[in-house]
């Protein structure tokens, strides 16, 4: 049977002072509870039964009408009290209808991916959110009747727009509102976190193109200065817009890690729950180190070929073993540490009225998140996870070009501490 409750869930130790009211809809057997901080699914062992006075045909239908006047009368336990009810359809313990993941899991990839999209309609394959993975790579010739297949990374801005975003956003939707009937589920968790991985790759590629032109201005090639103005303050303009664009990238991983997701960890892992872990950051630290790199595909004659596929198997090859996801975190934590210390570095060497302060504030800025980002990172993993860790993923250098960068703050602020 459905039921609706409203509940209201009384703290065991103040009784009288604090109530914290909660809406909580039962479906079956299955709750969700909207509380002060967030939604979460909890999956009830109730059954529904029908209790009839002696001598009532039990094959007979059976009307019930009213409602609890006071809350004093309410029927209660355990903390809860229930203040309304209804009856409705039967429905399986975490099953909210058949087939449930596989619907869900072909609408999201649909959305974001070029090769699983359909040719037109609501899923069109020029809609999908993710298909700069296959378009930004083309064929250049390097010679005569000789071509080379290079990363077209200059047109991303034409394929990762607000709209993408937007459609990445909706597949996200779409996974997370089965992932909390099937928290298990091993291709919902991947899914989602492919989901994040793509969408910081579109990111960073598109900071990538920014910090070129950034390089051109700096060599004075396609800019010039206005009167009265000076290539620093060209350069400090673009890396002030670069900047913010890092932490967009990392902002749905970091998200990840301290949210539930709508999942009751106590159902999924008692011992974890006891110990504060959401279940975003538990199925991090699951699924990440079994998350290969793997090589994407490209168009070529109408068909979609590998990328890299030396073993001429028609599949892409493997680029690295496990921990893509914290690979790219630490790539996107680096440039953008490395983006605050020259940023900072400008505004020290420009001079100008209110550059130092401005510089001080980045710096104590950027060294409080880089500092708390850290901790976070450096926590999710244990040493001897990390140990035999594919140097192909060259995640060793990363984390120590990151920290030379987060140095570097440290650097600027002496030289402005020094010049008073």
């Amino acid at each position: 049977m459905k039921a609706k409750f409203l509940l209201r869930i009384f703290d065991k130790i103040k009784i009288a002072p604090f109530i914290i009211p909660a809406l909580v809809f039962c479906l079956g057997a299955h709750t969700y509870v909207y509380a002060q901080d967030a939604q979460e699914t909890l999956w009830g062992n109730f059954k529904n039964k029908l209790k009839l006075p002696p001598g009532t045909n039990r094959g007979s239908i059976a009307f019930f009408n009213g409602h609890v006047s006071t809350v004093s009368s309410a029927p209660h336990g355990g903390g809860f009290r229930l203040l309304r009810s209804s009856f409705g359809q039967t429905v399986a313990q975490r099953i909210p209808y058949p087939n449930f993941q596989t619907e869900a899991l072909t609408r999201a990839e649909k959305m974001l991916y070029y090769e699983k999209a359909d040719e037109s309609g609501p899923y069109a394959k020029e809609d999908a959110a993710f298909r700069y993975k296959v378009k930004l790579y083309g064929e250049v010739e390097v010679g005569e009747d000789d071509y080379r297949v290079t990363a077209l990374f200059e047109d991303m801005g034409d394929y990762w727009t607000n709209d993408q975003r937007n459609r990445a956003q909706d597949a996200v939707e779409e996974i997370l509102k089965v992932l909390r009937y099937d928290p298990l589920n091993k291709e919902l968790r991947n899914t989602l976190l492919d989901i994040y991985y793509d969408i910081a790759t579109a990111e960073l590629i598109l900071i990538s193109e920014k910090l070129v032109e950034l390089e051109k201005v700096r060599m004075g090639i396609g800019y010039a200065p206005s009167p009265g103005e000076f290539l620093i303050d060209e350069q400090i303009r673009r890396l002030d817009e670069i900047l913010p664009l890092y932490d967009n990238a990392v902002k749905p991983y970091f998200e990840l890690l301290s949210d539930n997701l709508g999942v009751c960890m106590a159902e999924v892992d008692p011992s974890a729950a006891a110990q504060g872990i959401r279940f975003g950051y538990y199925m991090f630290c699951a699924e990440v180190p079994n998350r290969s790199l793997y090589a994407g595909y490209r168009e070529s004659g109408g068909d979609l070929v590998p990328v890299v596929d030396d073993d001429a198997d028609g599949e892409p090859d493997i680029l690295f073993e496990g921990f893509k996801d914290l690979v790219l975190i630490f790539k996107i934590q680096k440039g953008a540490a490395e983006a605050a210390a020259e940023l900072a570095r400008l505004y020290a060497l420009r001079g100008a009225k209110g550059d130092a302060d401005e510089a001080r504030s980045l710096i104590g800025e950027a060294q409080r998140k880089f500092y708390t980002d850290g901790l976070i990172l450096n926590g999710l993993f244990t040493s001897e996870q990390l140990q035999n860790i594919d140097p192909s993923s060259n995640l060793k250098a990363i984390r120590a070009g990151w920290s030379r960068a987060v140095a570097a703050l440290s650097n600027v602020k002496t030289y402005l501490e020094g010049k008073g």
